[in-house]
């Protein structure tokens, strides 16, 4: 039997601009190693293997995979060529277009006014109707151009233009050879510091 993954979604909408008339899906599922996603205009599909490793403390004593599935038949419709999804390592990410413009919101997620149990509403991405007017152009292009990319190590947020002041550094080097270096220079830092 599959699992259902914990699914996160929030949405914006505006009167004139169709690129800001979204919803936003993070889909609950690390690493997954087989992936399937049928989007269409009415509906999503949604089906991920994950092979487990056995656990450190011996729970599982062989290796073996989880399931996940569900399926989501849209409130309205939406986008099907325009929207698209990437994987990052905790989440499968998903950026729908609503079809019809308008600044009102869908009044919920599901066709049918049903409480679907992995279904919840994402906090961190979620605006109220009448405060979409109020964001400045940074914060709607910020969730419009493309989601946050939160790290394992201290849940920070980055985004696109961090990434690509990062790549710009990095340049041609590879990322190890970057962090022996940034290591090598920290390392002469502290002696410096300690000589004084």
């Amino acid at each position: 039997m599959a699992n259902v993954p914990e699914v996160l979604w929030a949405q914006r909408s505006h009167v004139t601009d169709p690129s800001r008339n979204l919803i936003s899906l993070a889909v609950k599922v690390v690493d997954p190693d087989h992936l399937e996603s049928h989007l269409t205009n009415t509906s999503l599909t949604f089906s991920a293997l994950r092979l487990k490793a056995p656990d450190l403390l011996g729970h599982a004593s062989t290796p073996h995979t989880i399931k996940y599935k569900f399926h989501i038949d849209f409130f309205d419709n939406i986008d099907s060529e325009r929207s698209h999804y990437e994987v990052t390592g905790s989440h499968v990410l998903y950026k729908l277009f609503k079809k019809t413009i308008g600044i009102e919101y869908w009044p919920r997620l599901t066709k049918e006014k049903v409480k679907l149990h992995f279904l919840k509403t994402d906090f961190d991405r979620w605006v109220d109707e009448d405060d979409q007017g109020d964001l400045d152009d940074e914060e709607n292009d910020t969730f419009t151009e493309r989601f946050p990319l939160v790290t394992p190590n201290n849940g920070a947020s980055l985004d696109t233009r961090n990434l690509a002041v990062l790549q710009e550094e990095l340049g041609s080097k590879s990322p190890t050879t970057a962090m022996a270096e940034f290591e090598a220079a920290t390392a002469s830092d502290q002696e410096s510091s300690d000589d004084e």
